[in-house]
C-alpha cells in the first residue's frame, strides 16, 4: 500500500501538500470530465420554439329561412420545433482555470526558489515570460496602456523569490507557498480594483491563453511515452525467474497500442475515414496522466542535477496536470473546438513519436533484460547504450515531423481558439461588432471551425441576415458539428424556402447523430408541414427523458392528431399525457373543440398574466370549449389580463374569445359591447366583427339591426356580409334591395354558394300564390316573409299543412324561438328562465328585460335602476319597439323630455300610424298618473 500511496511515509508539511494539490488536480479533472461529457451543451442550449397555426372551428349550424347558416372561427393549434441558442457565456469556466493557474504558479514559484543557483535563474525567466505572455497591459491597470502592470507583477514576486533562494534558504516550502499566496492576493485586488476594463480576471484567461495551453503541450509531450512505460511495468512487475514470453509480450502490446495511435492520427487528418472504433485521445491523456504520476519516482535520476522527484518534481508534476487538465476542461466547457482538436493532435503526435521512439530506446537498452524475463520497469531510466536524452530529443523531433506534416494547421487551429477566446470577451462586454471581426479572424486561420462560424452566424440571425446566417451555420456542420447546428441549419435553409435542402440536412444530422430527438422533432415537423403525415408520426420519439422534449413530441403528436381529424378517444389521451403543461393541454382543448365535445376532465389554467403564445392559445381554446359555461372568477381574471399592456400582441384575439363564450354563456349584452369595441380596435378584422353581430342579431329576430351591421361590415369589404345583407332584407320584407344585394355579392365573388338564396329572392318577388298551391318550402317562407299581420299562434296553426318533415321541424324551431324571445302570446317568463339564468343579460329576451323593469320600479322603488336597466337593452337591441315603448314611459316619468322626444321619432319610423297613435294615448296616461300623484 505504501508504494501505491508513497507520500504517506514523507514528513507531514510534504504530505499535506501533495494531498492538497492532489484535490486541486481532483477537481481539474472534474471539471474536465463535466466540460467532456457536456461540452457545447454546456454554451448552447435547446430552445423551444412554439409555431401557431390556426384550424377552423365549426362553432355554430343554424338555419335561417332553410338556408344554412355556419359559423366558423378559428382556433390554434400548438406546433414546436426546437432551435440552437445563441452563445452562453458564463465566466465561471475561465475563473476556475485562473484558479487552478494562480495556485499551481504560486507552487511553481515556490518550488523554485529551492533550486540550485542556475535552475533558479531558468525559473525566473521561464515565470517572465509567463507574466509577459498573460498581456497584463490590456487590463488597462491605473488606466495606463504601457507595461506599468507587468512591472508591477516583477516588483511583487521576484524579491520574494531571490529573498526565499539567497537570503532564507531555510524557510519551509509551505511558507513561502503563503507569502506567494498573499502577494497575489493583493495583486488580485489591486487588477480587481484598479483595473480599467469591466471584466479584468476574463481578460486575464481570455489574452493569456496561450500560456495555460503551451504548458498543456508540454505537459503532453512529457507523457508521451508514459503508455509504453505502463506496458513494461504491468508486464514485467510480477516477474521470476520462471517468467516467459516478456518481450514478445511487451512488443505485440506496444505494436498494438502505437498501430492503434496511427489509426487515430489518419482519422484526425482525414487520411482515412472508416467506420472503426478509435482511441479517444482525452481518455488516453488521464491514463497517462495517472501512470506518470508513479513512473516519477523512477526518474531521480534523470532529475539528480535539477531538483529532487520527492517531493519537488513530483508536486512540480501535479500542478502541471492539474494545469493542463483545467486547460482542456475550459476549451471543453466554452466548446471552442480548434484548440480541443489542436490539443487531441498533440495528443495523438506525443503518443505516437515519443512512445514510437520509447518503444525502441528500450528495445535498445534492455532488449536482453527482457528477454530473460526481470523486471525491467524497475531499471528502464538507467539507460547502458542510448540515452534517455536522446529518446526525448527523437520524439521531440518526430512529433515536429507531423506538425510540419499537417502544415503547422496545429497551430492555426491554436490561433483560431485564440481568436474565438477574444470575441468571447467582447461579447460579454457588449461589443458585437468587435466580437464579430475576432469571429471571422479565426475563421481565416480554420475556416471550417464551428465555434466561429456558429457564432457568427448567430449575430447574423440575431441581426437578421438570413442569408449570411445559412452561410455560416453550413460551414458550422462540416468539420465538428452539433445537433445545434445541424437543426439552426435546416431552420435557415427552411426559412429561405429550401424544404429539401432543410430535409437533407436533418437527415443527415440525424445520421452523424442517430436518435437525436432534437432533430427527430424538427424533422417531424417538416413532414408536417407537407402533409406527409405517416413520415411526421415516424419520427416523433416520446422515450426521451427531458421533458421539454416530451412535451414537444406530445404537443406535436395532438397536433398530428389533430390534423388527422380522426376521432379518438379524448379520456384515454387525457389520462396518458401531460396534460398539466399549457401546450399540451391547449392541443386537447383544439382536439376536443373539433369533436364538438366540451373536456369535462380537469384541466389547470395557466394563472400567469402575462401571456406567451402558448398561455395565448390554451385561454383561447378554452373560450371556445367552456363557451356555454359562464364562470366569473375566470372572466374577471381574463379581464385582467387584458388590461396589462404587455399582453396588447394577443389583447384583440383572446377578447374574441371571451366574448364567444359570453355569448353562448348568456351575457349576450356584454358580448355584444365586446364585439362593438373589438371592431374599433381590430381594423383588419371590423369586417368579420360587424357580421357576426349581424348574425347574431338576425338569429335573435331582429333583422333591422342586423342589417346596420352587415353593411358597416361591407362598407369595409367583409364580401360574405352581402349576402347575409340579402337575407336581412328580405326579413324586413325588402325584396327589390335583397336582390340587389345578393346580385352584386354573385358578382363578386368567384364561387357563390349553392343554397336556395335565389330561389327565395325569386318566391319573394312573385305574386303571391294560393296557399293551397305553395309548396311545403313556400309555405314556410310564406309565413316567414309575408305574413306579417298574423299571430304567432296562427302562424303555428298552418304549420300543419306542411308535410316535409324537414321543413315542419325548422318552422317549428322558428316559431319556439320567435315565442321564447317575444313572449308575444303569454308574456309568461318562465319558459325563457329554463334557458338562461339572468334574462336581465340578454337585452333580447324582451319580456324579461321588461319584467326586471316593473321589478325594480315597483318593487325596488328604484326609477333609476329602472331606467339604467331599459337604457342598457336598448344598447343593444335599439330597434326594439317594446323596449322604446317601456323607454319612454320612463322617460315621461322621469321628466327627461329630450330623450323622449328622441325615442318617439324612433318609434314613428317603427311603428304604424295607428299604433304609434295608440302609444301617445299611453304616454299621456302616465303623465296624467303622475300628476295626479300614482304611477301606472
Amino acid at each position: 500500500m505504501n508504494k501505491l500511496f508513497f507520500w504517506n511515509t514523507w514528513p507531514k508539511p510534504q504530505k499535506f501538500l501533495l494531498q492538497t494539490f492532489l484535490l486541486l488536480f481532483g477537481a481539474a479533472l472534474i471539471y474536465y470530465f463535466i466540460g467532456y461529457f457536456w461540452s457545447s451543451r454546456l454554451v448552447i442550449q435547446w430552445q423551444t420554439i412554439s409555431k401557431i397555426t390556426t384550424m377552423p372551428l365549426l362553432l355554430e349550424s343554424w338555419r335561417f329561412a332553410s338556408i344554412p347558416m355556419d359559423l366558423t372561427v378559428d382556433q390554434y393549434l400548438i406546433n414546436q420545433i426546437f432551435e440552437g441558442s445563441d452563445l452562453l457565456f458564463s465566466s465561471w469556466p475561465a475563473l476556475l482555470l485562473l484558479f487552478v493557474l494562480a495556485a499551481c504558479l504560486i507552487l511553481g514559484l515556490s518550488l523554485a526558489t529551492d533550486l540550485n543557483r542556475f535552475w533558479f535563474l531558468v525559473s525566473q525567466v521561464v515565470f517572465i515570460f509567463i507574466m509577459a505572455g498573460f498581456k497584463l497591459e490590456q487590463l488597462l491597470l491605473f488606466n495606463r496602456t504601457d507595461k506599468a502592470a507587468l512591472i508591477l507583477a516583477f516588483l511583487l514576486y521576484l524579491p520574494a523569490s531571490y529573498y526565499f533562494h539567497a537570503i532564507r534558504k531555510q524557510t519551509a516550502i509551505p511558507t513561502r507557498l503563503t507569502v506567494f499566496t498573499i502577494l497575489t492576493i493583493i495583486f488580485g485586488v489591486l487588477i480587481y480594483t484598479y483595473s480599467g476594463v469591466s471584466h479584468p480576471f476574463l481578460y486575464l484567461i481570455g489574452y493569456g491563453i496561450p500560456i495555460p495551453m503551451a504548458l498543456t503541450v508540454i505537459f503532453i509531450l512529457f507523457t508521451g511515452h508514459e503508455m509504453i512505460y505502463g506496458f513494461l511495468a504491468l508486464l514485467t512487475r510480477s516477474n521470476t525467474p520462471k517468467s516467459s514470453n516478456s518481450f514478445f509480450h511487451f512488443f505485440a502490446l506496444s505494436l498494438i497500442y502505437l498501430g492503434n495511435v496511427l489509426l487515430l492520427y489518419l482519422r484526425n487528418t482525414r487520411r482515412i475515414e472508416w467506420d472503426f472504433y478509435y482511441l479517444d485521445a482525452f481518455w488516453l491523456l488521464i491514463v497517462v496522466s495517472i501512470i506518470g504520476l508513479w513512473s516519477l519516482r523512477q526518474r531521480g535520476d534523470l532529475f539528480r542535477n535539477i531538483m529532487p522527484v520527492e517531493p519537488h518534481a513530483i508536486l512540480g508534476y501535479v500542478a502541471l496536470a492539474a494545469i493542463s487538465f483545467a486547460t482542456i476542461g475550459y476549451f471543453f466547457s466554452t466548446a471552442n473546438d480548434p484548440a480541443i482538436e489542436a490539443l487531441e493532435d498533440a495528443i495523438a503526435f506525443s503518443q505516437l513519436c515519443i512512445g514510437f521512439v520509447f518503444l525502441l530506446y528500450v528495445l535498445f537498452n534492455f532488449r536482453s533484460v527482457l528477454i530473460a524475463n526481470l523486471k525491467v520497469y524497475k531499471v528502464v531510466y538507467k539507460p547502458q547504450k542510448m540515452p534517455f536524452f536522446s529518446m526525448r530529443l527523437g520524439g521531440f523531433i518526430g512529433v515536429l515531423g507531423l506538425f510540419l506534416l499537417s502544415n503547422q494547421y496545429p497551430l492555426d487551429q491554436a490561433i483560431t481558439a485564440y481568436y474565438n477566446g477574444i470575441g468571447d470577451l467582447h461579447r460579454v462586454d457588449d461589443k458585437p461588432l468587435l466580437a464579430k471581426e475576432y469571429y471571422k479572424l479565426a475563421a481565416v486561420y480554420a475556416k471550417t471551425n464551428h465555434r466561429s462560424n456558429y457564432a457568427i452566424a448567430s449575430m447574423a440571425k440575431e441581426d437578421r441576415k438570413p442569408k449570411d446566417a445559412l452561410t455560416y451555420f453550413k460551414q458550422s456542420i462540416i468539420k465538428q458539428p452539433t445537433p445545434f447546428a445541424f437543426v439552426n441549419t435546416a431552420g435557415s435553409y427552411e426559412g429561405q424556402g429550401s424544404f429539401f435542402e432543410a430535409l437533407f440536412t436533418l437527415k443527415d444530422g440525424l445520421e452523424k447523430f442517430p436518435g437525436d430527438p432534437h432533430i427527430s422533432n424538427n424533422l417531424s415537423a417538416l413532414y408536417a408541414k407537407t402533409g406527409l403525415l405517416d413520415s411526421a408520426f415516424y419520427f416523433l420519439d416520446n422515450s426521451s427523458n427531458d421533458i421539454e422534449v416530451v412535451k414537444a413530441v406530445q404537443t406535436n403528436q395532438l397536433a398530428l392528431l389533430a390534423r388527422t381529424k380522426v376521432e379518438l378517444p379524448l379520456d384515454s389521451i387525457f389520462q396518458n399525457s401531460h396534460h398539466q403543461y399549457p401546450e399540451i393541454g391547449s392541443n386537447l382543448i383544439l382536439m376536443a373543440n373539433s369533436q364538438n365535445r366540451e373536456l369535462t376532465e380537469e384541466l389547470i389554467p395557466p394563472m400567469d398574466t402575462l401571456l406567451n403564445p402558448i398561455t395565448y392559445a390554451w385561454w383561447y381554446n378554452y373560450n371556445l370549449n367552456k363557451r356555454y359555461l359562464f364562470d366569473s372568477t375566470q372572466f374577471s381574471f381574463i379581464k385582467k389580463v387584458l388590461g396589462i399592456p404587455e399582453n396588447q400582441l394577443y389583447s384583440d384575439n383572446l377578447d374574441f374569445s371571451r366574448s364567444i363564450r359570453l355569448y353562448y354563456s348568456g351575457d349576450v349584452r356584454q358580448a355584444f359591447l365586446s364585439l362593438r369595441d373589438l371592431q374599433y380596435r381590430d381594423s383588419d378584422r371590423s369586417g368579420f366583427y360587424n357580421d357576426l353581430l349581424g348574425q347574431w342579431s338576425l338569429l335573435y329576430l331582429q333583422p333591422r339591426l342586423a342589417l346596420d351591421y352587415f353593411e358597416r361590415s361591407v362598407s369595409v369589404g367583409y364580401l360574405p356580409a352581402l349576402w347575409h345583407k340579402s337575407l336581412a332584407l328580405v326579413a324586413m320584407g325588402q325584396f327589390e334591395n335583397a336582390i340587389t344585394s345578393w346580385n352584386t355579392y354573385v358578382y363578386r365573388v368567384e364561387d357563390p354558394p349553392d343554397h336556395k338564396m335565389s330561389e327565395l329572392l325569386a318566391f319573394c318577388r312573385a305574386e303571391d300564390q294560393e296557399w293551397e298551391s305553395m309548396s311545403d318550402q313556400q309555405k314556410y317562407w310564406h309565413l316567414q316573409f309575408k305574413s306579417p299581420r298574423l299571430s304567432w299562434r296562427e302562424k303555428r296553426d298552418m304549420l300543419e299543412d306542411i308535410q316535409d318533415p324537414g321543413i315542419y321541424q325548422e318552422a317549428e324551431e322558428w316559431i319556439d324561438k320567435a315565442t321564447l324571445w317575444l313572449s308575444e302570446e303569454t308574456g309568461d317568463l318562465k319558459q325563457g328562465g329554463k334557458h338562461y339564468v339572468d334574462l336581465v343579460r340578454n337585452p333580447f329576451l324582451e319580456d324579461g328585460i321588461l319584467e326586471a323593469a316593473r321589478y325594480y320600479r315597483l318593487v325596488e322603488k328604484d326609477e333609476y335602476l329602472t331606467y339604467e336597466t331599459l337604457l342598457d337593452a336598448l344598447s343593444i337591441n335599439e330597434y326594439s319597439v317594446k323596449l322604446l315603448k317601456a323607454y319612454g314611459e320612463q322617460c315621461t316619468r322621469l321628466s327627461l323630455d329630450t330623450y323622449r322626444q328622441t325615442t318617439l321619432e324612433r318609434l314613428q319610423e317603427l311603428m304604424s300610424p295607428a299604433e304609434y297613435q295608440s302609444y301617445l294615448t299611453v304616454l299621456e296616461a302616465v303623465a296624467s298618473s303622475l300628476d295626479e300623484g300614482f304611477d301606472l
